[in-house]
Parts: structure tokens; C-alpha cells; sequence
């Protein structure tokens, strides 16, 4: 029998595709929106969000008003935050997908565009094939992300999972959508090393 952790994860990934890594493939370009963009907190803001609690019990217990207000100053900083990480995902575009050319056993570079509309980005990350790419999306413009996929057989290469997300601005929370393109990339065969000539 598998141990809980592994079926509680089995269990997410039947009950909560969208929200795991088993999304469906689907065709570029891809646009971030509400129901796609997950939002929690993460370790650093589950301990400051703790600290909070403490401080208000301790400023209401002694009726201390000074300590009251920095503790309100600092929830709504905190749910600022949140508010933030949420949109600097919100309205991401993932557009064009380009792959070079290689053979069976070499590794294949691909620039995959990203775009913003109407401000800046800070700080949005990339996880793809045990990589982390950090940029910063300028309006107007997309930017190209490029990564290097290992390839062992020849034909289409099904792109893995990507997982977009950020921290962004005081990493409290941690905002991510899980991409799935349905953009192969073509991998040649390999020549052989005693055929004939051309």
C-alpha cells in the first residue's frame, strides 16, 4: 500500500486537474486569467501571518492602540500582496513557440514568447524541464524565454509541463498556473556513424 503522502497526491490529480500537473494539452496561445492563476501562501508568509495573530491577541489584550494600528498596517500590507502576486500573473499571454533544429541524443533549444499587456511585470518565473528562467515582461513587446530540452529519440517531441509563478513584491504568497502547449518539436534522426555517403 502506498504511503498517505503519495495517495493524497494521486488523489489531487484525479479530483483537481487544473490545479495540479494534469492539465490538458492546449494549443498556443495561452491567456492567464482568474480561473486559471492559484494563489497560497508560502512558509514566510504563513509564519508573518502567525506573528500577526499573536500580535493582535496582545494588542487587544492590553488595550494597546499603537501596537493595534501597525498590527491592522501590516494585514493590509499583507493582503496587498496578495492582491499584487495575483496580478502580475493576470493577463500574461503565452504566445509563439519556436524550436531549432537537432538531431536524436542532442538537446534542442526552444524560445517560447511571453507577453504582457498594459504594465510591467516583476519577477515571473518559469519552471520547465528541472530549469528556472526569471524575467521581466515590458508592455508592448513579448519577451522570449529560451530552454534546452534533453531529446533521445527521433520524431515529435511533446513539450514538457511548465509551471509559470512568481513571489512578487514582499514573498508572502506564491501565484503559479500550470502550461501544457500542445506544440510539439520536430527532433531529426541521428546519422549513422559507418553509412554510406551523401
Amino acid at each position: 500500500m502506498p504511503p498517505a503522502g503519495e495517495r493524497i497526491v494521486a488523489w489531487a490529480e484525479r479530483r483537481l486537474p487544473s490545479l495540479t500537473r494534469m492539465r490538458r494539452r492546449e494549443p498556443l496561445p495561452i491567456l492567464l486569467h482568474r480561473r486559471r492563476i492559484y494563489i497560497v501562501p508560502t512558509a514566510f508568509g504563513a509564519g508573518f501571518s502567525l506573528m500577526l495573530a499573536v500580535m493582535l491577541i496582545g494588542a487587544l489584550n492590553y488595550a494597546n492602540n499603537a501596537a493595534l494600528m501597525l498590527t491592522c498596517l501590516l494585514g493590509a500590507a499583507t493582503a496587498g500582496s496578495m492582491l499584487v502576486a495575483f496580478r502580475t500573473l493576470n493577463g500574461v499571454t503565452i504566445g509563439g513557440l519556436r524550436a531549432g533544429t537537432s538531431r536524436a541524443g542532442e538537446a534542442i533549444r526552444v524560445s517560447l514568447d511571453v507577453a504582457a499587456s498594459q504594465r510591467e511585470r516583476m519577477a515571473i518565473r518559469l519552471d520547465v524541464a528541472g530549469q528556472e528562467h526569471a524575467v521581466v515582461l515590458t508592455p508592448g513587446a513579448p519577451t522570449v524565454i529560451e530552454f534546452v530540452l534533453a531529446t533521445d529519440f527521433r520524431g515529435w517531441l511533446s513539450l514538457p509541463r511548465m509551471r509559470l509563478h512568481t513571489r512578487w513584491p514582499l514573498g508572502m504568497f506564491r501565484a503559479w498556473s500550470w502550461l501544457n502547449p500542445d506544440n510539439p518539436v520536430l527532433v531529426y534522426p541521428r546519422p549513422e556513424a559507418l553509412g554510406p555517403t551523401p
